[in-house]
């Protein structure tokens, strides 16, 4: 389980008082890796010329599993309707969730942007390798010339 909270604000706004920006996320994630490997060396007979099997075998299986990802991206506007000498006073907060377009991808170029939800994902992933080498001793036989 992972969970994380960050604030800050949004600069060069144009507006009056200052809008803060909070974001929210709770993730939970389930991972498996599993994983075998065998190889190894022979000789198929016993000669010094016997060719020699060099082999790996390997598995892998991986999972992951994110059952439920939530995500808020709220912005707040935060104005002051009076203010003693002290800085107390009365303040009023206005919330909104951040919605948005992105240009450029999706049918005609625009398509919404909406981070606040929920989100599933899973993975599950197989590999299998096999590799063997035949390695063979040969002599060559030296010939007289004159």
């Amino acid at each position: 389980m992972q969970g994380a909270n960050l604030n800050g604000s949004f600069q060069n706004t144009g507006l009056q008082f200052p809008v803060y920006n909070q974001v929210n996320q709770l993730k939970q994630s389930f991972r498996v890796f599993n994983t075998v490997n065998v190889q190894g060396e022979d000789k198929l007979w016993n000669s010094p010329l016997a060719p020699q099997l060099s082999y790996n075998l390997s598995s892998s299986k991986s999972s992951e599993d994110d059952p439920d990802f939530r995500f808020t991206d709220l912005a707040d506007l935060r104005t002051s309707r009076f203010q003693d000498p002290t800085g107390a006073g009365v303040i009023s907060d206005t919330y909104a969730f951040i919605v948005g377009t992105v240009h450029g991808i999706g049918p005609n170029g625009v398509i919404g942007a909406d981070p606040n939800g929920r989100k599933y994902r899973t993975l599950d992933e197989n590999n299998y390798n096999a590799k063997a080498d035949l390695a063979e001793t040969f002599t060559m036989a030296a010939t007289n010339r004159r």
